[in-house]
């Protein structure tokens, strides 16, 4: 894989004003952290098995990658609401916009002006344990099959499965997105928390290039991009993250 080296400095980023440097370091966290767990939602919503409890593990796994995705996604709406928006920085950056960034901001705007799926997950599954959820959806949470509710235990807790605790908050989950309807429930899930994530990426990259155009330019205009070679790479249909490992080799690599 092929890629750029864009050099910066701290002197650079010292020389910019604070509300703008601010701006620039976060929006690039949220975009590594946005990048990484939107792939680690794919490699786990992707990883097919055929044996009953790595099956139930991979679901599982998937579920917790999203939980923790819409919950950033939720923080990365605050984060623009306090550092692009109500510092007047927006009126600077949003004419500059690439025309992709400004369709994501608008798209942000308009998903975010209403009650949407982001909101509902990210209050009441993301970052919070509530006994109350639990109460209230244990009794509608079906039992199709008389094994459902088990625990998987191996011996050691980051492989043990808990699986009737995830049975109970993935039903929740999904009833709390289109009751009555599990399967819509969780392609609305993919659907949206993808989207979303698309959206925000654009609007990071538009404006990184307005923040380069603005300060990071060289004395003849030009931003300094060098060719760097990344080195191989697989495929992201062929990585898959399972729940099940071995542990590790070597004596000190300590417990997972």
């Amino acid at each position: 894989m092929k890629g750029f080296e864009i050099n910066t400095t701290k002197s650079d980023l010292a020389k910019m004003p604070e509300n703008e440097r601010i701006l620039f370091l976060l929006l690039g966290h949220l975009a590594n952290e946005l990048s990484v767990l939107k792939k680690l939602f794919f490699f786990c919503a992707h990883s097919e098995a055929e044996i009953k409890w790595q099956r139930r593990a991979n679901n599982a796994q998937a579920l917790v990658m999203a939980r923790v995705l819409i919950g950033k996604l939720c923080e990365g709406w605050d984060l623009l609401q306090r550092y692009l928006f109500s510092n007047k920085l927006s009126k600077i950056y949003e004419p500059l916009l690439e025309a992709e960034a400004q369709n994501g901001l608008s798209n942000l705007k308009r998903y975010f002006g209403k009650d949407n799926l982001i909101k509902k997950v990210r209050n009441s599954f993301s970052f919070h344990y509530s006994g109350e959820v639990i109460a209230k959806f244990f009794e509608t949470t079906p039992e199709n099959e008389t094994d459902e509710w088990q625990m998987c235990e191996t011996g050691n807790v980051g492989n043990s499965l808990f699986f009737s605790s995830e049975l109970v908050v993935n039903h929740a989950l999904l009833e709390v997105i289109l009751p009555g309807q599990p399967q819509e429930a969780m392609n609305q899930l993919f659907e949206e928390s993808t989207n979303v994530a698309g959206w925000f990426i654009d609007v990071i990259s538009g404006c990184m290039i307005v923040i380069a155009e603005r300060h990071f330019l060289n004395k003849d205009g030009k931003l300094v991009m060098v060719p760097v070679d990344i080195g191989s790479v697989p495929s992201i249909d062929d990585v898959r993250v399972p729940y099940f490992v071995s542990s590790p080799k070597a004596e000190n690599s300590g417990s997972i």
